[in-house]
């Protein structure tokens, strides 16, 4: 049996009582619709975001992303995200990979795509954004190795598209629609 403890905006926390060799369990899972996140790329650099987190308390370094709306290609939801937080549009848009945020526990599946040839237009900020003071910018390469070095860039999503995108480099592709 699945019950709902909670749900606010996307999101939701389901509970359900499972059997494991006659012992029940509870088991809680969150609820959320899939998303997108944007390597962006050009002229050698990577276009970040600087915003507050309430999860970790801090500001976070990370690529753009978010929510794929109900009924939005993934496609159509990188660009939108991307063009809504930094104000860039991507001439050249192509799926690296895509992997379950979190499979123990989550839903949602990331796509994990590459953006290239940006022309700026105007940034859209949602209240969210707003609140966290989002802020958007291009760091090297280099820069951007370091801060993870460093450990200024902390967040898992980011990271990963980075050393995919390294690979892929080496390969010269990204998945297909289906994936690897």
């Amino acid at each position: 049996m699945t019950k709902t403890i909670f749900e606010g905006g996307p999101v939701k926390i389901e509970v359900e009582e499972v059997e494991i060799n006659g012992n029940k369990r509870e088991f809680a899972r969150v609820v959320q619709p899939d998303f997108v996140a944007v390597l962006a790329i050009d002229d050698g650099s990577i276009l970040l975001e600087k915003m507050y987190r309430r999860g970790i308390r801090k500001e976070s370094y990370e690529l753009p992303a978010g929510f794929i709306e109900e009924g939005e290609r993934p496609q159509d939801a990188a660009r939108r995200e991307l063009e809504e937080e930094t104000g860039f549009s991507p001439d050249k848009l192509e799926l690296m990979f895509k992997a379950y945020q979190a499979p123990a526990r989550m839903s949602s599946l990331i796509y994990f795509y590459l953006a290239q040839g940006l022309e700026k237009k105007e940034r859209h900020l949602d209240e969210g954004e707003q609140l966290g003071g989002l802020s958007a910018f291009k760091v090297s390469l280099d820069e951007f190795e370091s801060m993870v070095k460093n450990n200024k860039i902390e967040d898992q999503m980011t990271i990963a598209a980075y050393l995919h995108y390294r690979s892929y480099l080496k390969i010269g592709r990204a998945a297909d629609s289906q994936g690897f």
